[in-house]
């Protein structure tokens, strides 16, 4: 994984993450009217909250991870285009022209290359 890339995409999506970190028991117990406080499905409530903002917080994880995968494939799909521009330039032909017939017809710009 790249660790800059999972270190800011870390700290944007899952800081702070747990749901203790921004809202404890306590302050949440008090968003209820006080004469529901004291009711056990409150610290119920509380806890299945907690449960379901951990596996958020897990799934978040695994895509970050696919994210810094995914990222670092397309890094070199564009280092492999770029290469191929920055050779077709160096053999004298026009780079607009060879993106031109690679969109047209896919693959006929790197079979007119191998041929030259």
């Amino acid at each position: 994984m790249s660790s800059q890339e999972a270190k800011i995409l870390g700290d944007f999506l899952l800081a702070p993450a747990p749901l203790r970190d921004f809202v404890t028991l306590r302050d949440f117990t008090d968003i209820f009217p006080r004469a529901h406080r004291a009711n056990p499905a409150v610290q119920d409530i509380y806890r299945e909250l907690h449960r379901l903002r951990e596996k958020e917080i897990e799934l978040v994880r695994r895509d970050i991870v696919n994210e810094v995968k995914r990222s670092k494939q397309l890094r070199r799909e564009y280092a492999r285009e770029r290469r191929q521009l920055d050779d077709a330039t160096v053999a004298g032909l026009d780079s607009v022209a060879l993106q031109m017939e690679e969109e047209v017809l896919p693959g006929y710009a790197c079979h007119h290359l191998a041929r030259h």
